[in-house]
């Protein structure tokens, strides 16, 4: 009964995340206007609102106008409750627990903006370090197990990945990189993480990117000279990390 109320909060949730990342960047307010077609901007009925069941029910179609709705917004509501259960398995309703709930849902958010606008704010890559706060408070404290040196230790080797990238970068184009500051949420998850579980995070990230762009290039569904977003693929290599390796 639990498994099924974390499936269906976290659907409920994602919903409204998905919401956010798509007015929010474009100035709208995330209470009013009512949720309508981003295409006829025609309002919905609450039945097509229904997370996972109202995309697959519409055919991932507007019922009104048959603009595609985007794929990601499903798979937004598929994701998220699938990976609030792997938490709930590892760490139940625990202090961490809680805290990797909350980051789900900041890295569900700027993962939507990073695909659909390829543009993330700094300040919005700033609420994960508010948690890494909260985490460290709790790890000083004794709440939570762990020792505060390690997460220092990786902070200091997620910054040096970041100064690496901009300085190749530099070396490479003879200009300072613009457009990389999602390179910044890379520190911010390393708080919770060793060196070695911050390496193998790259590593899942690198797989990940490597294996969905190359299938996306030969099914012609993206172009060579695209840019892929970075925070999706790192992401999933974050909660890959902490919840199954």
């Amino acid at each position: 009964m639990i498994i099924l109320f974390i499936l269906i909060l976290g659907a409920i949730f994602a919903s409204f995340v998905s919401t956010a990342a798509y007015r929010i960047p474009r100035g709208i307010s995330i209470i009013l206007p009512f949720s309508e077609c981003g295409n006829c901007n025609t309002r919905l009925k609450p039945y097509e609102l229904i997370p996972v069941f109202s995309y697959i029910f519409l055919g991932g179609k507007c019922r009104y106008c048959k603009q595609r709705i985007p794929l990601r917004y499903f798979f937004a509501e598929v994701i998220l409750p699938a990976t609030w259960f792997f938490i709930y398995l590892k760490y139940g309703f625990s202090i961490l627990g809680y805290i990797f709930y909350a980051n789900s849902l900041i890295l569900l958010y700027l993962s939507l903006i990073d695909v659909d606008t390829g543009f993330v704010a700094i300040w919005e890559i700033l609420m994960v370090y508010l948690t890494g706060v909260l985490y460290i408070f709790c790890l000083v404290m004794g709440y939570l197990p762990g020792f505060l040196w390690e997460s220092l230790k990786a902070v200091i080797v997620g910054v040096g990945v970041v100064l690496l990238s901009y300085g190749i970068v530099y070396l490479i184009k003879r200009r300072i990189p613009m457009g990389g500051g999602d390179l910044l949420l890379l520190p911010g998850l390393s708080i919770f993480l060793s060196i070695e579980k911050v390496l193998m995070m790259l590593v899942i990230t690198g797989v990940l990117g490597i294996t969905i762009s190359t299938f996306l290039l030969i099914s012609g569904k993206a172009k060579r000279e695209q840019k892929f977003p970075f925070i999706p693929f790192l992401s999933a290599g974050f909660f890959l990390e902490v919840l199954i390796f």
